[in-house]
């Protein structure tokens, strides 16, 4: 039987997936990887998490190749991760200091500081400034950290460095290079004046390639004792591309909400749009020859993890989500939550903005709370929505799902309600990972059509839909949703 390790990584854990030529998953490992939150608002994780949570997981599935029977052949490790958070190398390759993950925020005053090069760097990269991406870690640490930056040797994402651990060889592919504010994503090439512009020198990035690209043979020495050493290592693009494609997202105009840690809308397009005012960003998709049009919630399930924190300290995960379920109701509620915890991203990319409660009153419960916050994540999807729609020049009538909070299906079905849309979740909800094996199966059979790959390894899902409750007080959920709009008008526009 043949097979493709997936290496996954998300924020919060990092995981392999082993899944046969014919889509069937075998085997799923999966180590935490939380990484750490500041008093000062900035993020880091050790480094070593990765490279160890690497060699613990091929090692366990080198361990379940090897006692399967009937035998199975992996044919390549594929790659998928979250895109913009900064590993340094000094020239022994070895780590300067902790990641600076992608939710850190010490970057917002060097995006303050730059707002007179915007339009620049906007109309080279297709993203307008953003405190997330790479490139304004890298001036923040020129600037803050001027040892550490004279020994920089090589500036990567995640996936990079999980690259170079395996191959030996540093290379990026363009999905993570337009999350960096440093590659033009029309000549797809790094850009010398926005390398300067952050401090960066040609040589300290990775070499550059499409998506689904072979980076070459797992030849790293610490994995020499595994099986399937030698097999081709193959770069599938960043986790949110890879969720889009793995939710069948091939063609111009799909569209899927992918609802983790944070929150993503997506939407294929083929090439990049003539008018673009920067409510959205323009990435580099996981297929080479397309572009996605990308927004994001900063905070998402995340919020999720807070409420039970901050309500239900006592209570397991199905205790909470038991409460939960009785507390959501189907229509909006009164009170405003602005789910802004650690700043608003799309459409104005506003890193001062905070999480709000508003119009509260001595009658306020802990049940109009936790309505009021779910209610603001799916406005929140809403407003991406409608972004959405208007670069595409038509209605979506049915929003793919994926993440966390697909999973919960009062939180589902007040997403349906409040977009007024048909929401699907697929029974399978590794998407990201689905999406890494189509594209390592297409860089080993590139005569294979993509969407044959795609609905063969689906076939084997359920689909739960969600609709709209046909009793629904419509009036007063566009009131609300006013409302929430006007709340973050006068605390922050």
């Amino acid at each position: 039987m043949k097979a493709v390790i997936v290496i996954d990584i998300g924020t919060s854990s990092v995981r392999g997936v082993l899944v046969s030529a014919d889509g069937q998953f075998l085997h799923l490992i999966q180590k935490a990887s939380e990484p750490d939150f500041l008093l000062d608002g900035r993020v880091e994780q050790n480094v070593s998490v990765w490279s160890d949570s690497l060699t613990e997981i091929l090692g366990q599935m080198d361990g379940f190749v090897k006692a399967s029977a009937p035998k199975i052949e992996v044919q390549a490790v594929s790659i998928t991760s979250q895109r913009s958070s900064l590993i340094v190398l000094d020239e022994k390759d070895e780590p300067l200091g902790p990641a600076i993950m992608w939710q850190d925020k010490r970057t917002i005053p060097v995006i303050e500081s730059l707002r007179a090069v915007e339009e620049m760097v906007f109309r080279k990269t297709g993203s307008p400034l953003n405190p997330v991406y790479l490139a304004p870690k890298i001036r923040w640490l020129t600037e803050n950290c001027p040892d550490m930056a004279a020994k920089a040797s090589t500036y990567l994402s995640i996936a990079d460095y999980v690259a170079f651990l395996l191959t030996n060889r540093k290379q990026t592919d363009w999905t993570y290079a337009s999350r960096t504010s440093m590659f033009h994503i029309y000549r797809k090439e790094w850009d010398p004046e926005l390398l300067e512009l952050f401090g960066a020198r040609p040589g300290q990035l990775c070499a550059l390639c499409p998506p689904g690209s072979v980076l070459g043979p797992l030849q790293s020495g610490r994995f020499r004792d595994l099986s399937f050493h030698g097999v081709p290592v193959v770069s599938a693009g960043g986790d949110q591309q890879n969720a889009a494609l793995g939710l069948g997202l091939i063609e111009v105009g799909d569209c899927e909400i992918n609802l983790g840690t944070g929150a993503y809308i997506l939407s294929v397009a083929a090439a990049l749009p003539e008018t673009f005012n920067g409510d959205a960003v323009i990435n580099c998709y996981c297929l080479a020859d397309k572009y996605v049009l990308e927004t994001n919630l900063i905070c998402c399930g995340s919020l999720i993890d807070w409420l039970k924190r901050v309500f239900f300290p006592e209570a397991d995960a199905a205790g909470f989500y038991a409460a939960l379920d009785l507390e959501l109701s189907s229509n909006a509620s009164q009170v405003v939550a602005l789910p802004y915890f650690q700043g608003r991203g799309a459409p104005d990319w506003n890193s001062h903005a905070t999480g709000s409660f508003l119009n509260l009153n001595l009658a306020s419960e802990r049940a109009d709370l936790l309505n009021a916050l779910v209610d603001g994540i799916c406005f929140e999807v809403k407003t991406h929505l409608d972004i959405m729609e208007r670069y595409m020049g038509q209605a979506v009538t049915a929003v793919k799902v994926a993440g966390g909070l697909g999973k919960n299906r009062r939180i589902m079905q007040k997403l349906s309600n409040i977009l007024d849309r048909k929401l699907l979740i697929y029974s399978n909800p590794e998407a990201s990972a689905i999406g890494a094996f189509l594209q390592a199966m297409h860089a080993l059979e590139p005569e294979r059509p993509l969407a044959g790959l795609y609905e063969a390894i689906r076939a084997r899902d359920s689909v739960t839909c969600f609709v709209p409750e046909a009793d629904l007080e419509r009036s007063q959920i566009d009131a609300s949703y006013e409302a929430f709009r006007e709340s973050y008008r006068k605390l922050f526009a």
